[in-house]
């Protein structure tokens, strides 16, 4: 994505750019693969894209923070998804909820999930 980004990779002579599709399934490979961090970037450089913005890139992020066991970064992936007025979904909250509950964080999950009710 970076290559596309910078515009180093062309087709028919024309520069090609990521876009919400592109940077959501590369999201969600970090996401099978347990790979928090760079599911992280990958969602800070969408966000830093100008493209708008869907539910579906954060949640597999959270995906990839849960997986990872990366409780916090999930939770603040979570905030993410509030701060932007994104509607958050049960696929969400939920993967929030197993995160913290896998780490033994259930008051971190209480504190995650309250501003969004």
């Amino acid at each position: 994505l970076r290559q596309l980004a910078a515009g180093e990779v062309a087709h028919g002579g024309e520069a090609l750019s990521p876009d919400l599709v592109s940077y959501t399934a590369a999201i969600s490979a970090c996401a099978e693969a347990g790979r928090a961090a760079e599911a992280a970037a990958l969602l800070e450089e969408l966000r830093s894209s100008g493209l708008p913005l869907s539910i579906l890139p954060f949640s597999k992020a959270i995906a990839a923070a849960a997986k990872a066991g990366e409780w916090r970064v999930a939770c603040a992936t979570l905030r993410q998804v509030s701060s932007l007025q994104l509607r958050h979904n049960a696929l969400t909250t939920n993967l929030v909820l197993r995160a913290c509950d896998a780490a033994g964080e259930p008051a971190a999950a209480l504190s995650a999930l309250l501003p969004l009710l």
